[in-house]
């Protein structure tokens, strides 16, 4: 059946092309301008730590409305670990250097690596708020190889300890699991910091808004002020 054939084809390829371009640069801004809600720039944070491929776009979209500026530090810190070798510590200091450098400028952080350095952005950045996208691990590790395939990304690397999913699912999966473990353990005596939130169960702006509180919102319009 030619047909089916081809549209095999077509899908193939274009896997193949959404794996390309995971695999370069991005050319998404860094920092994301405020939404139309704008406000002064919070002095405190909010922290977006769930892993990718968990809702983070999604995130960005609901907390730009709310006039947030938005960081996504992932093309830098990739960038920082190309062109060589270089040692565990020079890594590290690389992406923090990268992350910290670029959260200073936003309301919001969040995407790789922002996840993984919740404790040290913690205690950088004092009374902020988490918030942890959940999402089932079989559905996530599926679209991590659908959209990531084996394509080699430094960033990844650092991340996982290998630089793509496809055929290290495993490894992939005990790190997913084990971010969410010590997020809930870190923050197990601090509910009032960390929001959990699970998209496709339907949580949204309700569970949002209530955990942000009105710090974190827009100022309420007023319209008609003269009379």
């Amino acid at each position: 059946m030619p047909e089916d054939r081809n549209a095999a084809a077509r899908r193939a390829e274009r896997r193949r092309a959404r794996q390309e371009r995971a695999a370069k640069p991005s050319r998404q801004p860094v920092l994301s301008p405020r939404g139309p809600g704008e406000r002064p720039p919070n002095p405190r944070k909010i922290f977006a730590i769930g892993f990718q491929k968990t809702g983070t776009t999604t995130m960005t979209i609901a907390l730009r409305a709310l006039g947030c500026s938005v960081a996504q530090p992932w093309n830098l810190a990739n960038e920082a670990l190309r062109g060589g070798k270089l040692s565990e510590a020079e890594a590290d200091r690389l992406v923090h250097e990268t992350v910290f450098g670029v959260v200073e400028q936003a309301d919001v952080a969040q995407d790789s690596p922002v996840f993984l350095l919740f404790k040290e952005l913690d205690a950088r950045f004092p009374g902020s708020k988490f918030v942890y996208t959940a999402r089932d691990e079989a559905a996530w590790i599926d679209s991590a190889v659908n959209h990531f395939g084996d394509r080699p990304v430094p960033l990844h690397e650092w991340m996982y300890g290998v630089a793509y999913p496809k055929g290290h699912e495993d490894v992939w999966l005990a790190r997913f699991r084990r971010h969410r473990t010590e997020v809930q353990e870190y923050f197990a005596d601090r509910p009032g910091d960390l929001l959990f939130m699970d998209l496709a169960a339907g949580d949204g702006w309700y569970e949002l808004v209530s955990f942000l509180g009105p710090e974190f919102l827009p100022p309420f319009p007023h319209g008609n002020r003269r009379r």
